[in-house]
């Protein structure tokens, strides 16, 4: 009877008991210890670096930081390591329940019932396992967004701009990343041995084509790139984000004065709140009596005004202001005079808000004489609305021929000197000019060249299909499997090219001071800058820096 009764709860064990049961065959034991391999050296180098953040600022990077900003320096990367830590354990833990309760199968069966051919549910099966990563790094992301990156004064993503982004990553996977994996299915499912050569011939030439126009189609849908205008531009800067007029944190582009002469007028150019109930468009302008304002949409007499200059002055960074109260914002006494805070200006530095004038105008002269210089052909120039996002920086030349784009980010222009900007744009023209772009896409085509290869003869491999507790091989659930074991054996291949990578940044650097000898100072004092506000590690432990790091620590 007890024999009778223990075969009876064998047989009415789940099925996923008996996938675990299962795991005890070699095939799931050595594709275990294949993914644990380099998750466990992700964790120690993170250990590693987590511990060397302890460490005093090197001599040879002194003054980057003061005593105050290395500490908050210190903090900042603490609590990124804690994340990633969390994030990285979170993660693996809920990818091996997943593999180990029979995950891989039940998916199976379950895209199976809705009854299309094997391509469509091959695509199906590989956008659920999509989605279902996507789902579980998500509370990640929106914790490091709004509150450790909130925390130390970077975001500047709104709710809804999140919410937009993710909307936007989702309908350009359905729009790109479908016709691809259908492309990459179709081949292996109806072309027989030669299929892995035809798959890489296709994709090759689809990232070739992408590559020419992500500039042009993709990067605009993310980011505002707004043509680097001539003439000037006032930045009002330093509201804090809780303030009710966070909108007025923009940057005003000059425009050309009316027929009457008589008033000059500073317009924004982003969208960020195009969509909000004010800021869609603002104007800084000075009108007949020599007083500047801040109003909603075209400057005009009657249009809703948020901030106003005291007395009259020739230009709007040395004038002292007011701020006019906001219908529902809860800010104080308007009796009081607590809504009339005056902005800052040179002298007082006291202020609730900065106003700072950038010549625009000949920085882009400037950086259009430095690729005329370098024989770099391009005369697009555009800003990024960076800042609506976050308050980190970046400057990057993008594309080929008609297509290329200098870019930079719009808050460059209140971090560093218009000479720094310029010397860091000479760095990245030259990663363009020593081919370093070319060379990564020609290793990128070798190495998915070897990648789709083997991947040709192991896509319906048995052993690996029952690795995974699958009991029939299937393209698309080969094509998953595959993907997991060659990220683990990428993880190690990508390391050479990492170093190669640190080697181009030097490279790129070497070019720049080779332009104009001027610009090495210009350039390291402007990277301090950028270390400094991003509150960058100074201390990375070195086998962190030889796994990862693309760029010199």
């Amino acid at each position: 009877q007890a024999a009778s009764a223990a075969t009876t709860c064998k047989l009415k064990a789940p099925t996923a008991m008996a996938a675990f049961a299962d795991s005890l065959d070699w095939p799931p034991l050595v594709a275990l210890a294949l993914v644990l391999v380099p998750c466990l050296l992700d964790v120690a180098s993170e250990l590693l670096n987590r511990s060397w953040l302890l460490r005093p600022i090197p001599e040879e990077l002194a003054g980057i930081y003061d005593e105050k900003g290395y500490a908050t320096s210190q903090r900042y990367n603490r609590a990124k390591s804690t994340l990633s830590l969390i994030e990285e354990a979170f993660e693996n833990a809920a990818f091996f329940l997943f593999w180990f309760l029979g995950g891989f199968g039940l998916l199976d069966d379950l895209v199976m019932k809705a009854g299309f051919g094997p391509v469509l549910t091959g695509v199906l099966y590989l956008f659920a396992l999509g989605l279902a990563s996507q789902l579980v790094s998500l509370p990640f992301s929106i914790y490091s967004t709004f509150s450790l990156e909130a925390r130390f004064g970077f975001n500047r993503t709104t709710p809804w701009t999140f919410v937009k982004d993710l909307l936007k990553g989702f309908a350009l996977a359905l729009a790109i990343g479908v016709p691809m994996l259908a492309t990459v299915l179709g081949f292996f499912t109806y072309c027989g041995a030669n299929a892995w050569l035809y798959t890489w011939i296709a994709i090759s030439i689809f990232q070739l084509v992408l590559f020419f126009l992500t500039p042009v189609l993709i990067l605009p849908l993310f980011l505002e790139m707004i043509p680097l205008p001539g003439g000037s531009a006032i930045a009002i800067n330093e509201i804090d984000k809780e303030s009710p007029w966070i909108f007025l944190k923009r940057i005003f582009y000059e425009i050309d004065d009316d027929s009457s002469n008589t008033i000059k007028v500073y317009q924004t150019r982003d969208r960020q709140f195009a969509s909000g109930e004010r800021g869609a468009q603002l104007s800084l302008w000075r009108d007949e009596d020599g007083k500047w304002k801040v109003s909603e949409g075209e400057p005009k007499s009657g249009s809703t005004l948020y901030a106003s200059a005291v007395g009259p002055s020739d230009t709007p960074e040395v004038a002292s202001w007011k701020l006019h109260a906001l219908d529902g914002a809860d800010s104080g006494d308007a009796d009081t005079g607590t809504l009339q805070q005056p902005l800052a200006t040179p002298e007082d530095a006291a202020g609730k808000l900065r106003l700072v004038r950038h010549n625009v105008g000949a920085l882009r002269d400037n950086l259009l004489e430095l690729a005329k210089n370098l024989d770099y052909t391009c005369n697009k120039i555009f800003i990024i609305d960076g800042s609506t996002r976050s308050e980190h920086s970046n400057a990057f030349c993008t594309g080929f021929g008609q297509f290329r784009r200098i870019c930079l980010f719009d808050t460059l222009l209140s971090q560093l000197s218009p000479d720094e900007i310029v010397a860091v744009l000479g760095h990245e023209i030259g990663h363009d000019k020593l081919h370093h772009v070319k060379i990564g896409m020609l290793q990128a085509m070798v190495l998915s060249l070897v990648q789709f290869f083997v991947l040709g003869q192991f896509i319906s491999n048995p052993t690996l299909a029952h690795a995974f507790f699958l009991n029939t091989p299937k393209v698309y659930t080969g094509l998953v499997i595959f993907s997991i074991v060659w990220g683990c054996v990428e993880s190690f291949l990508s390391i050479p090219m990492t170093v190669q990578s640190r080697h181009h940044e030097h490279q790129a650097d070497r070019f720049s001071i080779d332009a104009n000898r001027q610009y090495g100072t210009w350039l390291a004092s402007g990277l301090q800058k950028m270390t400094r506000h991003s509150k960058d590690n100074l201390t990375p432990h070195p086998l962190k820096v030889f796994l990862e790091y693309s760029h010199p620590p």
